[in-house]
């Protein structure tokens, strides 16, 4: 890296941390110098983002100022600044996530494996979208999805070797050396910057038994709302969406915060859930039944706020070393009001 990025220079050097078939995918870029790959990586993550932005607005109501007010909202929202900027990989991760909404909601489900399989380029945000395919029976996405896996897999290890064992061996020291290899846990907007905050350590037993149970039961939740959304077909009442897309929403947000590596740029994957979210909370703020109404409601103005917590996260706003980190508890409050709301219209 020190030598790929001269004349720039950095005092701590960043390791890659993805797995080595991500490597080889991205290696084209390396024949190029590094201002052209930059270039090149940005026209990519433009053109995904224009491409997300182009699916996602179909979910809104066609209304001029609401649409206009999303589209500013989804362009200014910090994350898809920081990928922008950064060069980071979510806005592929984001451009899957939607894509695979898209083909299931037309029901094609061969398109919804080639989506979610693109999502590999951040793989470790697609397990739960992965589980809801699994739990929904949608087995021609999966099988479609394991054989894009399995060949990308068979082509690094042809190419690398059998990789994996090294692999983790480097993910367990990385972990285990912190700082020294520019592992920040304070800096995590997931479970594990969460606990890390209120504990000031992620490596004590404690830390551990915290991060496990807050992972296991994000992992619960999804499979109950999962379970709950079932069949696939069903709308709900009243509601131009499927029963299963605010509950595929709500599981996109519980997998950001259970990634056991995430920075602020990568809540940029939580585009399309919180517009199917916002869509669904709209549809029912004029319900009859008040519970219901005042729960869709607070659902709508948490998202709304939204791009103004992320915003005082990045910009110290919110003290970045408080026992409270700001964006995964605003998020998981989110997710859990956001499945009542779901559970409530689902049982309707």
């Amino acid at each position: 890296m020190d030598a790929a990025t001269v004349p720039y220079a950095r005092s701590n050097l960043m390791p890659f941390v993805y797995p080595a078939f991500i490597a080889m995918l991205l290696s084209p870029l390396g024949k190029l110098s590094l201002s052209a790959a930059l270039l090149v990586w940005t026209a990519v993550n433009l053109a995904a983002a224009f491409w997300t932005a182009k699916l996602l607005i179909e979910y809104l109501p066609n209304s001029t100022f609401g649409r206009l007010a999303w589209t500013v909202a989804f362009f200014a929202w910090i994350p898809f600044q920081l990928t922008l900027i950064q060069g980071q990989l979510g806005l592929i991760c984001t451009l899957a996530i939607t894509g695979t909404c898209v083909a299931l909601r037309k029901g094609k489900q061969v398109q919804a494996g080639c989506w979610l399989a693109l999502g590999l380029l951040k793989p470790q945000l697609i397990v739960f979208p992965i589980l809801a395919l699994v739990i929904w029976r949608y087995w021609r996405a999966v099988f479609v999805f394991a054989i894009a896996l399995a060949a990308i897999l068979g082509a690094s290890f042809a190419r690398l070797g059998f990789w994996i064992p090294g692999y983790m061996k480097f993910v367990w020291d990385y972990n285990r050396l912190g700082s020294k290899v520019a592992l920040y846990p304070v800096a995590m907007q997931n479970w594990r910057g969460l606990v890390f905050a209120v504990l000031k350590s992620d490596a004590s037993l404690a830390s551990h038994v915290v991060l496990g149970a807050l992972t296991l039961a994000s992992l619960i939740v999804a499979i109950v709302i999962y379970s709950a959304a079932r069949p696939p077909e069903v709308r709900l009442p009243n509601c131009k969406l499927f029963q299963w897309e605010p509950a595929f929403a709500i599981g996109i947000v519980l997998g950001i915060l259970s990634s056991p590596h995430l920075y602020l740029h990568d809540w940029v994957v939580a585009l399309p859930a919180m517009t199917i979210l916002l869509c669904v909370a709209k549809e029912f703020v004029s319900s009859e039944n008040i519970r219901q109404r005042k729960i869709a409601t607070l659902v709508a103005w948490l998202i709304g706020l939204a791009p103004f917590v992320a915003f005082a996260g990045q910009f110290g706003l919110w003290p970045a070393h408080s026992y409270i980190q700001l964006l995964p508890w605003y998020m998981a409050g989110l997710a859990a009001i956001a499945t009542a709301m779901t559970i409530r219209v689902i049982r309707r």
